[in-house]
């Protein structure tokens, strides 16, 4: 991790101030790193100021990534804080105050009278201990040995290590529900047994699974249908193709175009409810597209596509002629949050699906990107292969025209290169390759060009260990 090597980065959360109707939270995240020089602790949430900006070191980035977050904790009614020791690491703090929610469903007296046996492992049953405390559950946190021999009875286990499953059911042979907390999905067949990740939600809705409530977010899925006709701008070929499935998923029309020139020719011969205008575009960008058709079109509302989602950035768009925005990656449920708003819903049906679930010897990465973009993009897997198969089929040429590039220190292309892959991955998930040609990007419009070909052979080897996955990964679906 940046700045972290060794060690460990925690983020906590605590009330500070609890009266009816409002808490004061503390969020803090701490790390073990290489801390910060007190002298520099002044200017560190600065735009663009970076404390490790050598020519030597490996550390490197645009320097903006502070002053968003400070942004952004103002835009709460906090201030962003910081300590920090060259050596040790650094704590980053700020405390904002929130309204209260009321529970549909009190847990705790769901739980009142049910025996909850917690593994005793590392700081990740430590996690677990903290959220049945935060939800008032009274637990046992115990060793397995401390739990061989006895004679208590408990209701429900919640455990680490699947390994670990027939000797925690010979244990507690008369336990009726098992909770496996993994951070990566595994397939188990006993019915017995709910797999949950140590988030917050997740291990919520297994408690409430292991006493018969499940939450209708997990059970059916509400799939809304809209009427409208919509036009899109978009050049990069796997963002429209993306966005085409999710909208035929939401039954609306559409056209999809290249550029903000045939997007303005398109808005002259036909009619729309609205547009959704991607701003990188060649022959006309989007903020020109939009200015030309407010001109001529003021009531047609257009909805901005951009990556760039910092503070002020929103404001600015509006300023500009822009009716609303969704930030890229998409995600199908931005998409929807638009489509209530400007479109009509004309059916709304519940869409049963099976939670999918792969074994656990499957690679890390095929479930990491594969699972994440079935789960956040909501398509099938017949689509999101037809969506992979473009991205790999034209990859090739594309890491071929990013070499060219580098070679011939044509920046101004790298960066337009560079921006076209990140559009194309962040929509499909593939997180640490999108991070890559981000920051190849953002060095080439900046110009820090020392580290470019570091840079591009980890992309090469990413692009080579995803090509793999994705192999395996057709040739058990197929």
């Amino acid at each position: 991790i940046k700045f972290t090597e060794k060690g460990k980065i925690e983020v906590k959360i605590e009330v500070i101030e609890d009266k009816e109707n409002t808490q004061v939270l503390k969020f803090e995240v701490k790390d073990t790193g290489i801390g910060i020089p007190k002298e520099k602790l002044k200017e560190i949430f600065d735009k663009f100021s970076q404390i490790y900006r050598d020519k030597e070191t490996k550390y490197s980035g645009t320097g903006l990534g502070l002053s968003i977050a400070s942004s952004l904790v103002k835009m709460l009614g906090g201030k962003l804080k910081v300590k920090s020791k060259v050596g040790e690491g650094s704590v980053f703090y700020f405390t904002a105050k929130f309204n209260k929610c009321v529970p549909e469903i009190s847990i705790s007296e769901l739980f009142r009278l049910k025996n909850v046996f917690v593994e005793e492992t590392d700081d990740r049953s430590k996690k677990i201990v903290q959220l049945l405390n935060f939800w008032k559950i009274p637990y046992y946190h115990l060793k397995l040995d401390q739990v061989e021999g006895s004679e208590k009875r408990f209701d429900i286990v919640i455990f680490f290590n699947i390994h670990n499953l027939r000797k925690i059911s010979d244990i507690c042979k008369y336990c009726k529900k098992f909770i496996l907390i993994s951070e990566e999905p595994v397939k188990i067949e006993d019915e017995k047994v709910i797999v949950s990740s140590s988030r917050p939600s997740e291990l919520y809705e297994a408690l409430l699974k292991t006493i018969g409530i499940e939450e209708k977010s997990e059970k059916e899925r509400i799939q809304k249908k809209f009427k409208a006709k919509i036009l899109v701008a978009e050049d990069n070929e796997i963002n429209r193709t993306l966005i085409k499935e999710l909208l035929k998923k939401y039954g609306v029309e559409f056209d999809i175009v290249e550029n903000g020139l045939i997007a303005i020719d398109k808005i002259k011969k036909n009619k729309y409810d609205f547009v959704l205008m991607d701003i990188s575009m060649p022959v006309m960008d989007g903020e020109t597209a939009t200015k030309e058709i407010k001109k001529e079109f003021p009531n047609i509302p257009v909805i901005a596509l951009t990556a760039h989602v910092f503070p002020g950035e929103k404001e600015r768009l509006l300023n500009l002629g822009f009716d609303d925005y969704i930030s890229k990656p998409i995600l199908s449920i931005d998409l929807e949050k638009v489509l209530e708003k400007y479109a009509k819903v004309i059916l709304v049906e519940p869409e049963y699906k099976e939670r999918i679930i792969y074994e656990s010897d499957i690679s890390k990465e095929k479930i990491s990107f594969i699972e994440k973009a079935k789960l956040e993009l909501g398509l099938s897997e017949d689509v999101l292969e037809k969506l992979m198969d473009k991205f790999f089929e034209t990859l090739p040429s594309r890491m071929e025209e990013l070499e060219r590039f580098l070679k011939e220190k044509n920046y101004k292309e790298l960066a337009k290169s560079a921006h076209n892959l990140k559009g194309s991955s962040g929509s499909l998930r593939l997180e640490t390759f999108y991070l890559l040609s981000k920051e190849i990007e953002e060095k080439a419009k900046l110009g820090e060009i020392e580290d470019h070909l570091e840079l591009f052979t980890k992309l090469e080897e990413e692009a080579k260990k995803l090509k793999k996955t994705y192999k395996l990964w057709k040739k058990e679906k197929n």
